[in-house]
Formats: structure tokens, C-alpha cells, sequence
């Protein structure tokens, strides 16, 4: 297959999609291949980093690749992979007022629920720290190393 790198992983299972299937119908399909061999995936989406329309698992992702225009169709692999954890501050109360959120939480809240969807499990903990007079919360973030990688950018561009 296309596969261009296998991180950790093995190859859980493999097929070639028609390329009668359009771009935007790419993301359904895979959905549907993952759960016909018992892997849901969450959305679909494309990512430049993997070169290929991807959905997450829990410890297994499903990626699909455009072949070239001959034998055409797409490649598509599911495959495993080890799990990151790690965590992340998120400041969420306002300057010198503890009661009264941060400006820009509830557009982080949305975004890590985004996150979520594309499979990252956010877990808020119980440790607190005080930034620059604000008050922030540690939150625990499990899932494949790009999604968090994306997170930690979205969050540093946040600050």
C-alpha cells in the first residue's frame, strides 16, 4: 500500500476503495470500512501532515491515500499505534478575578470538543496554577501524537 510511515504500529488491515469515489464522499466510506472490520473511527478528515484523509481510533487509525491515475482508486490501511499522553494548561479564569471566565475559554472549550471528535480523550484534572494572575487547569489529553501535536499549536496560539 501508500502508506508512507508506520510509526509504531502494524498493519491491522488493508484495502483498495474504487476511484469512482469522490473526495467528498472519501470520509463516509472510511467510516464505513473501519466499523465493517469492527474499528469505528470518529470524523474523517484530511490532513496534511499524514498526507491523507484520516480517522482515529482509540490505539488505531484509518488513512487513505489517492493512488496514481493508473491502476487509480484509493489505498486505504487501518493501523495501530501507541497512544500519547500528556498534559496541557488552559488558563480559565480572568486576570485578578477568579470568578469571571477567561476571555478566550469558551472558543478553547469549542475547539477541544472539535478535538474530541477527531478522537482525542481531554480529561480536565484536579491541579490548578496560577499564571500571571490568572487562574489555569491542567488537563490530561490521551490520543495519536499528530492530533496532539495540533492541539499543543492551537493552544501556544492561544496564549
Amino acid at each position: 500500500m501508500l502508506v508512507k510511515e508506520i510509526e509504531d504500529g502494524a498493519i491491522l488491515a488493508e484495502t483498495v476503495l474504487p476511484s469512482t469515489i469522490y473526495q467528498d464522499e472519501i470520509g463516509q466510506k472510511l467510516q464505513e470500512y473501519a466499523a465493517s472490520q469492527n474499528y469505528p473511527v470518529g470524523r474523517v478528515k484530511y490532513s496534511k501532515v499524514m498526507d491523507g484523509y484520516v480517522g482515529f481510533g482509540t490505539d488505531y487509525y484509518v488513512i487513505a491515500e489517492k493512488m496514481p491515475p493508473i491502476p487509480g482508486g484509493w489505498a486505504v490501511s487501518i493501523l495501530s499505534f501507541s497512544p500519547k499522553t500528556t498534559r496541557f494548561l488552559v488558563i480559565i479564569s480572568a486576570k485578578d478575578d477568579f470568578n469571571k471566565p477567561a476571555p478566550a475559554l469558551k472558543f478553547i472549550v469549542q475547539m477541544m470538543e472539535e478535538y474530541k471528535k477527531d478522537g482525542l480523550v481531554i480529561v480536565p484534572t484536579e491541579d490548578y496554577e496560577d499564571v500571571y494572575g490568572s487562574r489555569a487547569q491542567y488537563y490530561q489529553v490521551t490520543g495519536h501524537p499528530v492530533l496532539i501535536d495540533a492541539l499543543e499549536e492551537f493552544l501556544e496560539n492561544m496564549r
